[in-house]
């Protein structure tokens, strides 16, 4: 021990301006030697080292070692709890890159009675948006938006601007779920603002041009996606940033995917994913890339990344995006003639986001709904014989009823998609009932819905 001890303070009076490169080396020293504070304060500063270029399995074993020695028994509590908030929230973005929320909820809640007393009000704030990050990757959107506006009072209160363009580029995000692009849209740009002097950081700044784009995606502004996806193209370039890149592709898949032209929302996802090297980030787009070929009516093809995002969800706890792949993944079941095993799963998304408070991605649900009854209604696929024996129990339940469950569905994701602002989708439900009501001889209905969709 005493070895190591020396040789870590040999090295840091050696290179007093190279610490940082240092990092790895100091941190190996002071762990097997005395002084385990400076071990973590090493063990850290590789952690950020290794999270900026992308190495976010080996970021994640530096913070954990650090977080193995701050709760151990050789250092007491609470001469430590600051050093442990610092270390939470400066570990919470090697769980987003990695995708994994549901160790990140449990770490974060087992310590939520730290910031009681912690006296450093920056580190605070943080952990409460980090409290707002964790329970957005769980759906549990309210309580994202509470812990986000407790930091965003917070950092105001404090005149914290860390604090308040990280609280603000989250409650872009959070915003847009809770059925308010408007107000996502005021998050996104008062989080550029705050960061605009934040030199030391890109992250509030690129972070809030995405959840605008999403914004833009509940609203079906096809134009501004495709705008913010340019701009994060030329700022990936500006500042080196693959993160920054692949999120310009993933919003020109979405801008495409708005508009209806999949084939390039296909090719954008391909080249998000291309260029990811983060896991997390290489899921949006493959959950993209299955919505797109869904929408295609390629089933085939969507099955696969479809079924790798919920496998990714499932392991780590993303059911951000696990959700809606199970979305999507029903409509690829009930292709393959597995119609209750489909029709269930789209249940369960459905009440989860209905429990959640998830305006848009219910209004969603409800369409694909109306979109699968209305096929059966329509006969629109040919059922074979060994599908109508292995659905024979659903089919006598549900096909008789399909053409008047079908409006209401189609009629619940209007009403939705109006509630949130959602043009979009508005207007496929809208192009849906037009359809079925010229399907049931209803003329002039269907006349009333076509003009509303091109409204």
């Amino acid at each position: 021990q005493e070895i190591h001890e020396r040789t870590g303070y040999i090295i840091e009076k050696l290179f007093p301006q190279h610490l940082s490169e240092k990092s790895e080396i100091l941190a190996f020293h002071f762990t097997k030697g005395t002084s385990l504070l400076n071990a973590v304060e090493y063990l850290m500063q590789s952690g950020t080292k290794n999270l900026n270029r992308y190495a976010v399995v080996e970021s994640h074993q530096y913070y954990k070692e650090a977080y193995q020695l701050l709760t151990s028994e050789d250092l007491e509590p609470d001469a430590v709890k600051g050093k442990l908030i610092q270390l939470l929230n400066s570990w919470t973005p090697v769980f987003y890159f990695r995708g994994n929320f549901r160790d990140l909820e449990k770490l974060l809640t087992q310590h939520i009675t730290l910031d009681e007393s912690l006296e450093d009000k920056e580190q605070c704030g943080m952990f409460y948006v980090c409290l707002g990050i964790s329970f957005w990757a769980a759906e549990k959107f309210n309580q994202s938006y509470h812990y986000l506006q407790k930091a965003l009072r917070h950092g105001e209160e404090t005149g914290n601007k860390r604090i308040t363009s990280h609280a603000y580029a989250w409650l872009g995000w959070t915003s847009a779920e809770l059925g308010l692009p408007i107000e996502a849209l005021y998050c996104g740009e008062k989080a550029r603002k705050m960061s605009l002097d934040v030199n030391w950081e890109h992250y509030p700044n690129y972070h809030s041009w995405d959840s605008d784009g999403y914004a833009y995606w509940v609203l079906g502004a096809c134009p501004q996606i495709r705008a913010l996806g340019k701009t994060l193209l030329e700022h990936g370039q500006t500042i080196a940033s693959i993160r920054c890149t692949t999120w310009g592709h993933t919003l020109n898949a979405s801008s495409s995917m708005v508009s209806g032209d999949f084939i390039s929302a296909i090719r954008y996802n391909k080249l998000a994913l291309q260029t990811s090297t983060d896991p997390l980030y290489t899921q949006f787009p493959r959950l993209c890339l299955g919505m797109s070929y869904v929408s295609r009516g390629d089933f085939e093809q969507a099955k696969k990344p479809l079924e790798e995002v919920l496998d990714f969800s499932r392991r780590l706890g993303c059911d951000y995006i696990g959700t809606p792949a199970q979305c999507f993944l029903s409509v690829v079941l009930v292709a393959e003639g597995k119609f209750a095993q489909g029709f269930r799963m789209l249940k369960g998304a459905r009440r989860k986001w209905l429990e959640q408070n998830a305006p848009w991605r219910y209004t969603f649900s409800e369409l694909i709904f109306g979109e699968l009854y209305a096929a059966l209604a329509g006969r629109k696929r040919p059922v074979s014989f060994a599908s109508i024996v292995k659905n024979i129990g659903f089919l006598a339940q549900n096909l008789p009823f399909a053409r008047q469950k079908a409006e209401n569905h189609y009629k619940r994701a209007l009403a939705s998609a109006q509630r949130v602002g959602a043009k979009a989708m508005e207007g496929q439900a809208l192009l849906g009932l037009g359809k079925l009501y010229r399907g049931k001889g209803e003329g002039e209905k269907a006349r009333d819905c076509f003009s509303s969709a091109i409204d």
